[in-house]
């Protein structure tokens, strides 16, 4: 498959069964961190509350723990797809900066 677009819902990317995960299905659907698309992720406040943290050296790190799994994902999908333009569409505010 040269091209395409798919529709999914945070219910369904976040999903998993047995050993599959539904965001290594996706990113090999993008073939992968040469994946160089656009990634629209629309209603993106359903991804808020990823807490960050700073680690001994002082890099940014998240805690796993109040971070939800919509959160999660969006996360790891931009750090397995790094050379893919994000963009980020909502029209429910964000109340917080960790909402964003």
């Amino acid at each position: 498959l040269d091209s395409g677009v798919m529709f999914c819902t945070y219910s369904l990317l976040v999903s998993a069964k047995a050993n599959t995960r539904r965001i290594d299905q996706l990113v090999k659907w993008c073939g992968g961190e040469n994946f160089h698309g656009i990634l629209a992720l629309d209603e993106v406040h359903r991804a808020k509350h990823m807490k960050q943290t700073k680690d001994e050296n002082g890099d940014t790190t998240f805690k796993k723990q109040g971070t939800t799994k919509a959160a999660q994902f969006v996360y790891d999908l931009q750090t397995m797809l790094p050379n893919a333009r994000v963009v980020y569409v909502s029209a429910t505010g964000a109340t917080e900066p960790d909402h964003m």
